[in-house]
C-alpha cells in the first residue's frame, strides 16, 4: 500500500528514524504552549513560584556573583556568542561539513524568531524592580533562556550526526555539550538574579528553543 502512497512512505520512515526526537520536539511545544496559555490566564496560580524561586535566587546576592553574572550577561551578546559558536564548529568548517551548522543557525534563528511572535502576543511586562541591569520589553519568554536552550540542544544533537561523529572525538562532544547545558543553566538563572525575568519566563523560553531545535534537527536529518 505504501508504494501506492510515497508520501505515507516518508511520514512512515521519519518516525522509524528520528520518532524520537519529533515526539520530544511536540511534547515540550504542547507544554510551553499550555503553561502560557495558564500563566497568561491565570497568573496567581504562578505567585508562589515566582516569588518563591526568585527569593531563593536573589538570596545569594553579593559583589562577586554580581559581577560574574553580569560578565557572563555580557558574553551573551549576539557578537560574542556567534564568535564562540564559530570557534566551537571550526572543525566541521575545516572538513566542510555544512549541514549541522545550518542545522544550529537555523533552529537560533527561527527560536528568536518564534520567541518575539509569543512576546508580542502575551505581552507580559517586566517585573518591576530590575537589579542592577535595565532591561526594557516584554517579558514572556525569555529571550536568553530560548537562545541558550536553542544552542544547547542543538550542539547536543549536532554530536548525534554520524559525520560529525568522525571529525570530533567523544571528549570533545562531551565537553562542548556540558559547556552549554551548565552555560543555558547560568544566564537562565542570572534572569532571575538581576530581576528582569520570573522564573516562568525562563521554564518557558527553555522549552520553546529546546523544542524548536528538536523539531529542526528531525527536518534537517530527514533530507
Amino acid at each position: 500500500m505504501s508504494s501506492n502512497f510515497p508520501y505515507l512512505k516518508n511520514i512512515r520512515s521519519l518516525f522509524d528514524n528520528f520518532g524520537r526526537f519529533f515526539s520530544y520536539g511536540i511534547g515540550l511545544m504542547c507544554v510551553f504552549l499550555l503553561l502560557s496559555v495558564l500563566y497568561v490566564e491565570f497568573p496567581a496560580l504562578f505567585f508562589n513560584i515566582n516569588t518563591g524561586i526568585t527569593g531563593l535566587i536573589t538570596a545569594f546576592r553579593s559583589g562577586n556573583v554580581d559581577l560574574i553574572l553580569y560578565l557572563l550577561t555580557a558574553l551573551t551578546s549576539p557578537l560574542p556568542l556567534g564568535l564562540l559558536c564559530i570557534l566551537i564548529s571550526f572543525p566541521f568548517i575545516l572538513k566542510k561539513n555544512y549541514k549541522p551548522l545550518m542545522h544550529i543557525f537555523i533552529a537560533f534563528l527561527f527560536s528568536m524568531i518564534v520567541m518575539k511572535f509569543f512576546k508580542t502576543i502575551f505581552s507580559i511586562p517586566r517585573p518591576n524592580f530590575q537589579y542592577i541591569l535595565s532591561v526594557t520589553g516584554y517579558s514572556f519568554p525569555s529571550g536568553h533562556a530560548t537562545a541558550s536552550a536553542s544552542l544547547a540542544m542543538s550542539f547536543i544533537l549536532f554530536f548525534k550526526n554520524r559525520s560529525s561523529k568522525k571529525i570530533i572525538s567523544k571528549q570533545y562532544q562531551k565537553l562542548v555539550a556540558y559547556f552549554f547545558i551548565l552555560g543555558g543553566i547560568l544566564i537562565s538563572v542570572s534572569r532571575i538574579y538581576f530581576n528582569v525575568h520570573t522564573p516562568v519566563d525562563v521554564i518557558a523560553g527553555l522549552l520553546l528553543g529546546a523544542s524548536i531545535s528538536l523539531l529542526t534537527y528531525v527536518y534537517f536529518e530527514r533530507r
